[in-house]
């Protein structure tokens, strides 16, 4: 027998289970399962990743080269630098800005268990300066640079220092020669770990404990390639001087405030760096001492460095 088809729909109401029914609430159970089994899916997947992080291999970071070792790097540096006055009262800006560009041989001589000697020559010397007033060395610098040879202390930990300079060499171009001051951790670490160190840096061309400034920095280890031969840091940091320390040059007050940021490639198999780039705003104040009545300059710096290496034998 054939039923209409408003039949057959009312029958299959009809056999739907009403609100209430045990098959609604098998369903709802069901349901609640899935919910459950998924947050329980996300937790196993959360601690698994945290148990993975957990099972990093530690590695030590060190600058170690070898004893005849040939390295040939490419240092750049640009600068751009403002300085804001009162001139007859009213706000007097100038602007200048210069880049560098050094290339250099570094020998290796010695090392021991405290680090390495490292004779540094430099083949090349550039320096374009847009300003006259630019931050950067002077003409008479560049020539002193070029051709010169200047042996370097350089510990395990990236540290550096100069021992032997001729006595031409400009004070001026310490920057350059120590570059960024870098320490690495004494003890092996594992990719995530992160360390800070603190040192006193020159500013405005005054070093010193009593007229540098304190550089604090936080550096990362964010990964290794696959061989962990190549190890990939960050760093971030500031620098501050307090306009109430010692005075400066012809007894004015200097007060800074800078941000620094970058990244290095740390080469394990080779003991050196592959790469290095950073970057730091500076601003500061140079106040005149009492009487002088002259007004106070503010000086925004923005240095940007870089320095690659290339290993040979």
């Amino acid at each position: 027998m054939r039923l209409h088809s408003k039949t057959r729909k009312a029958l299959r109401m009809q056999r739907r289970a009403p609100a209430g029914h045990p098959e609604h609430a098998h369903d709802a159970s069901r349901a609640r399962a899935r919910a459950l089994g998924g947050v329980l899916l996300a937790a196993a997947t959360l601690l698994a990743a945290v148990a993975r992080s957990q099972d990093l291999p530690a590695v030590a970071l060190r600058v170690h080269p070898k004893v005849g070792d040939t390295l040939h790097t490419r240092f750049e540096q640009d600068v751009v630098s403002s300085g804001t006055t009162k001139v007859r009262g009213r706000d007097t800006t100038l602007r200048s800005s210069s880049s560098l560009l050094v290339l250099a041989r570094l020998a290796v001589q010695s090392c021991d268990a405290t680090g390495c000697t490292v004779a540094a020559i430099t083949d090349s010397v550039a320096l374009l300066t847009v300003d006259a007033q630019a931050l950067a060395p002077s003409e008479a610098a560049r020539r002193a640079m070029q051709g010169r040879r200047i042996q370097l202390r350089v510990r395990p930990d990236g540290s550096s220092l100069v021992l032997t300079s001729p006595k031409d060499l400009e004070p001026e171009l310490g920057p350059f020669v120590q570059a960024m001051p870098t320490v690495l951790p004494p003890r092996p670490v594992a990719v995530g770990a992160a360390w800070e160190s603190g040192v006193q840096v020159p500013v405005g061309g005054e070093a010193g404990a009593d007229h540098g400034a304190r550089l604090k920095v936080r550096y990362r280890l964010d990964s290794l390639d696959d061989h962990e031969a190549l190890a990939f840091l960050s760093f971030t940091g500031v620098v501050v001087r307090d306009s109430l320390e010692a005075p400066v040059r012809g007894g004015s007050r200097l007060g800074a405030r800078g941000d620094v940021s970058g990244a290095l490639a740390l080469d394990r198999t080779r003991g050196w760096w592959r790469d290095s780039r950073f970057t730091i705003v500076l601003r500061s104040t140079v106040t005149p001492p009492p009487g002088n009545g002259a007004p106070p300059v503010h000086l925004e710096t923005r240095i940007t460095q870089r320095l690659q290496t290339e290993p040979r034998h």
